[in-house]
């Protein structure tokens, strides 16, 4: 479903985010980078862009120009010493929350949050006050194993998926489920996830499956073996790498600083976004920003 379109169908407090405002909401993304980074290195981390900044990287030498996030990552056991490093070097500046690191975790990985800020989108409760974040994915040891690998994809992505139906029930006064209810194919979709998260509820919370995911894939990636992966971004079995992709990592420009990113970039990428990653998407697939309240 194209969410620009469905939000100009709907009479909501939703707005989409000005070239200004874009602008700034990247300015403190970079800001939080730049700092994140000096972190890491001086601690002996090993941080990447991931995802869409990567692809900005390469693509763009920055930002995606559409795009209104940023995602990181690190190999697991950096990943998981990265909160203690941020708290020593920054103090209250920045929180981090995820599976097993806080008990106010919202989803299946870790949140750098920037204190001081608001970004409250069409995904959020009126009750929550979301700060501006960037997303932070742990990179996995992945086994060997055939057979360990599809049984252990097969668990993750049931946790990972009814965690989520169980975060839509609790929070069905979001504005996403007023509008996927506004239409059919949305309706059939939010009804079945409703009804799982119900019966989901009754014997966990979102935030425990999250943790208990994380620690199931941990738990099975303590070995290392030839590939590696991101089970918590999203499915198990879909972002598998050969180690020697991934690290060492390279280096290239994003947003006029030189950034690390994996070895081997373009096996990274053609992963996540097929052969044609290098050619943008059409205009009227672009993914838009929306927001209902910012502060910078």
């Amino acid at each position: 479903m194209n969410l620009t379109k469905l939000l100009s169908q709907v009479e909501l407090p939703i707005q989409e985010i000005t070239a200004e405002e874009l602008s700034q909401l990247k300015g403190v993304y970079l800001e939080m980078y730049k700092d994140i980074a000096r972190a890491c290195e001086k601690h002996g981390l090993t941080l990447m862009l991931s995802g869409g900044s990567c692809l900005g990287a390469i693509r763009h030498q920055g930002f995606i120009p559409w795009d209104d996030d940023m995602d990181l990552m690190l190999m697991r056991k950096d990943y998981n010493r990265l909160p203690e490093v941020l708290r020593q070097e920054y103090g209250n500046k920045y929180r981090c929350t995820g599976p097993n690191i806080s008990s106010d975790t919202k989803m299946a990985f870790m949140r750098i949050e920037k204190a001081g800020t608001l970004l409250r989108c069409v995904y959020d409760s009126p009750t929550e006050n979301p700060p501006i974040l960037i997303d932070v994915f742990p990179i996995d040891n992945i086994p060997d194993s055939k057979l360990l690998r599809l049984g252990i994809g097969i668990l993750s992505d049931a946790m990972l998926y009814v965690s989520l139906c169980i975060k839509y029930y609790q929070h069905q006064d979001c504005p996403m489920v007023s509008i996927l209810m506004n239409f059919p194919e949305g309706r059939k979709e939010i009804r079945k996830r409703l009804a799982i998260g119900r019966i989901g509820s009754v014997f966990t919370s979102y935030s425990r499956l999250f943790d208990r995911m994380d620690r199931l894939v941990q738990h099975f990636g303590k070995r290392p073996g030839k590939d590696v992966g991101v089970p918590v971004s999203r499915r198990y079995l879909r972002e598998i790498y050969p180690r020697e992709a991934i690290l060492p990592t390279t280096t290239h420009i994003f947003e006029g600083i030189q950034a690390p990113i994996p070895s081997n970039y373009d096996t990274y990428l053609k992963v996540l976004y097929g052969n044609d990653y290098m050619s943008p998407p059409p205009l009227d697939e672009r993914k838009h920003a929306f927001w209902i309240e910012v502060k910078f």
